[in-house]
């Protein structure tokens, strides 16, 4: 499967429950440790990040919805975005406009993303003083599916049954979408130094979208994969170790992979 219109990857963390803020000495080091290239081959273009304004946003408190400033740094002409709040933080990356820019025809691999993040994420948890409490990583990616089978097609042979694969098949259905979670559980280490099973919600999301585009009709494929520690974790009150990032990011990448290797196989039947 080739995601030739975009692709993107958002890594989150989100933390502990705390009113605390890091140090300002500790969010002026941050940008130098998230673009540290030790023990690095390939830097994906995230070697200097520039402080933006912060933005107004919300979390979710006990209230409710509550008033709070993330701070925002960019790379590469916002190919890379670090966002933080108090108890969260994200990085997200452009794979398909880097891939653009290097004038390449590849995209980085999963593996590739993954080896330049999860290292600088843990460094990153170290410099603010943060515990753990859940973990997210997205992956999203448009297709033209240039080859045999629509994007409807696809979608509707990896989420229906035999009659809307046939409809779509038959050229009668042009928008369909749908939505899955795998719930697994994962042996991941905690905060307590024991490997313990983990609930996790693995997500998968499919739409093919019709559209009129310069005058031609036009299809394309959207795909979301979406691995994140289920909530109820949290509100149980289990905290992660740093190194939690490596054997999740292992398990969501594997199955990341095994998914679209799935539709590519779907898509050239």
């Amino acid at each position: 499967m080739v995601f030739d219109r975009s692709q993107t990857y958002q890594f989150a963390l989100f933390f502990r429950e705390s009113t605390e803020e890091p140090s300002a000495e500790a969010l002026r080091k941050l940008p130098d440790i998230v673009t540290d290239m030790s023990g690095i081959e390939d830097s994906l273009g995230l070697t200097r990040l520039t402080r933006v304004d912060s933005e107004a946003s919300f979390i979710v408190g006990d209230m409710g919805l509550v008033p709070a400033q993330q701070t925002v740094w960019q790379a590469g002409g916002g190919i890379w975005k670090l966002l933080f709040q108090t108890n969260r933080l994200d990085l997200h990356f452009n794979a398909g406009e880097y891939t653009e820019i290097i004038g390449s025809d590849d995209p980085p691999s999963y593996d590739a993303v993954r080896e330049r993040v999860i290292p600088i994420l843990n460094q990153a948890c170290t410099l603010l003083g943060k515990t753990i409490a859940r973990i997210g990583i997205v992956y999203s990616g448009e297709s033209s599916c240039r080859n045999r089978k629509s994007p409807a097609e696809i979608v509707a042979r990896v989420f229906y049954n035999s009659d809307t694969i046939n409809e779509t098949a038959a050229g009668n259905i042009l928008d369909i979408s749908a939505r899955i979670n795998r719930f697994t559980q994962w042996s991941l280490p905690t905060a307590s130094g024991s490997e313990t099973e983990i609930r996790v919600n693995r997500i998968e999301e499919g739409q093919a979208r019709w559209r009129v585009t310069a005058g031609h009709p036009d299809t394309t494929l959207h795909w979301r994969l979406d691995v994140n520690i289920s909530p109820m974790e949290a509100l149980e009150g289990v905290t992660f170790k740093n190194n939690v990032l490596d054997a999740f990011s292992n398990h969501a990448i594997d199955w990341m992979s095994e998914r679209i290797t799935h539709m590519s196989e779907i898509e050239n039947e």
